[in-house]
């Protein structure tokens, strides 16, 4: 068993991605953006659920943008084109689901 820091984060590179944990049915990964870093469009393999953890990000999907703050969650379908761009240093947890 090992406890997993979600909180720790390494702002000195644009982003970071880490896999925290991977279940037979799901996988949970931390991204760390710094401010202004960007994940840009890109479709979903499965299906996702996105948390803002830390910070704020700007999250495009279906031609729209929304502003996500800590706490915020969005769930995709698999197949649907989303972007990311962190509006401050921030931490997102993606989780996909198989």
């Amino acid at each position: 068993m090992q406890i997993k820091k979600w909180n720790e984060a390494d702002f000195s590179q644009e982003k970071t991605i880490e896999v925290m944990f991977e279940y037979e049915g799901s996988k949970e990964i931390k991204i760390t953006l710094a401010q202004g870093g960007k994940l840009e469009d890109h479709k979903a393999p499965k299906q996702i659920g996105v948390q803002v953890l830390s910070g704020k990000i700007r999250f495009g999907v279906g031609g729209e943008f929304f502003e996500m703050n800590e706490l915020d969650s969005i769930f995709l379908e698999q197949g649907v084109v989303h972007s990311l761009e962190a509006l401050s240093n921030s931490i997102v947890r993606l989780s996909l689901y198989r």
